[in-house]
Parts: structure tokens; sequence; C-alpha cells
């Protein structure tokens, strides 16, 4: 599907499919494949909206040689990044560089929504 039927596609969208235990997180998320790398002519990779509900994680896990930038949309989560852990908020940006440790835990009663760009 070329970027923009694939745009209109997500736009339609109501809601996105469940995926259970992210990197071997607890419970499910919610992953809306946004764009992928068949929509770019560069070195992005990815660009997916996740939701994680209250109570879901993303377990701790090594970056490969791509990087990811975490943007969160709405909500707070614990984020741990080489073995520090903060907490992240509606706005934030994270960057998580090629070979780190990170992870993510929603340890609110509330859904947190991610907008995440991979790159290689």
């Amino acid at each position: 599907m070329s970027g923009n039927n694939r745009l209109s596609a997500v736009a339609a969208a109501t809601r996105a499919e469940p995926s259970e235990g992210r990197h071997g997180g607890k419970r499910s998320v919610a992953l809306l494949d946004v764009l992928s790398k068949v929509d770019f002519h560069g070195y992005r990779d990815i660009v997916d909206r996740v939701v994680i509900p209250a109570g879901s994680s993303i377990d701790d896990h090594r970056r490969g040689d791509d990087e990811e930038m975490y943007i969160v949309l709405k909500g707070s989560a614990m984020m741990t990044l080489d073995g520090k852990t903060f907490r992240v908020r509606e706005g934030d940006m994270m960057l998580n560089a090629p070979r780190r440790d990170y992870g993510l835990v929603n340890d609110t009663g509330a859904d947190i929504e991610l907008l995440i760009i991979q790159v290689r």
C-alpha cells in the first residue's frame, strides 16, 4: 500500500490490534503500525502508535543496531534506561540508542499512549 493510501487507512482505523507481551512485558499493549519501512525512502523503519494499559509493560530489553524515539502522547509511566528508572509524562521524548537496555512499566491507573519512531 502506498504511503498516502496507508495514511488514509490509518486515519479511518478505530482501534489498534492487541499485541501480547511486547518484549516479554506483562499483559497486552495495543499496537497500530502507522508506517513501515516500505513507506519511507530513507532509513526510517517504523512509526507506531502504542497504547499500554494500566498494569502492562514492555520489559527491559536491549536495542539492536537500530534506535527508537519514544514520544509520550498521553499519560505517564516508569521508564528504565541503562539501569536508571525515571518517570515519563505527556510531551516527553526519549531516545533509545543502539545497544542500550530499556523498558517501560505503566504503573498508573490509566493508559499511556506513545508514538514510536524507529530508524536504522
